[in-house]
């Protein structure tokens, strides 16, 4: 017998007697005690899973910076031209 059927049967047992100890509900308490034990371990299981934040950064004066890469400078290169063509106006040639 599993830890976890120990709980359930804790769990239907006193379900039970809090409901008067009815004859023939045996299977509604059980029921009810799975998923109440299942709930509680499943809350438990996230209290004791690791923060899955963002890993820490460090510090700015503690990262070396990198070298600008090919891509960086086909990057810029295509924004400055948008830019540059962006800032051109048209002429009026219906004169």
């Amino acid at each position: 017998m599993t830890e976890r059927d120990d709980n359930i049967r804790a769990k239907a047992y006193e379900l039970w007697e809090q409901a008067g100890r009815p004859e023939g509900q045996e299977a509604e308490h059980w029921a009810e005690a799975e998923r109440l034990v299942d709930a509680e371990g499943a809350s438990t299981d996230e209290a004791k899973a690791p923060d899955r934040a963002e890993p820490e950064q460090p510090p700015p004066d503690q990262v070396e910076a990198r070298q600008p890469s090919a891509t960086d400078t086909v990057e810029r290169k295509v924004v400055v031209r948008r830019k540059k063509k962006d800032s051109v106006k048209p002429t009026n040639l219906s004169s």
